[in-house]
């Protein structure tokens, strides 16, 4: 029986040491995984915040989007015959009047018309 006890000694000593070895290493292991979630945990908190920047953003062009549209729903045919008929419109109309048909290019070609070609206007 003293055989089989030191040989289970032995065994018990080397498997004691390569559970040391293993732990040591997790340890090790565990740490490289700790570092890497505090850098992911960094990422997604940063993520997060970009992520809400760009919703209200996104909110805020869109209500001035409904609020422009409202206001191009008021805008009646004598207006545009009232600027059609000044032999040169001011600046501020010719920039407005340019920026509206940026605007509507997507609606245009939606109906099958081709875009307004603007030129350069200084003044």
């Amino acid at each position: 029986m003293q055989p089989q006890l030191q040989a289970a000694s032995i065994e018990t000593d080397k498997m004691m040491a390569k559970i040391e070895v293993d732990k040591k290493e997790a340890d090790e292991t565990q740490k490289i995984v700790s570092a890497e979630e505090a850098i992911a945990t960094k990422q997604a908190e940063e993520a997060q915040a970009l992520k809400r920047e760009a919703e209200d953003s996104v909110r805020e062009a869109n209500m001035k989007l409904e609020k422009t549209l409202e206001e191009v729903k008021l805008l009646k045919k004598d207006h545009l015959v009232e600027v059609k008929s000044l032999k040169t419109p001011p600046k501020a109309c010719i920039i407005i009047l340019g920026a509206m048909c940026i605007l509507m290019q997507d609606e245009l070609a939606k109906r099958g018309q081709k875009g307004i070609i603007m030129r350069n206007v200084e003044g």
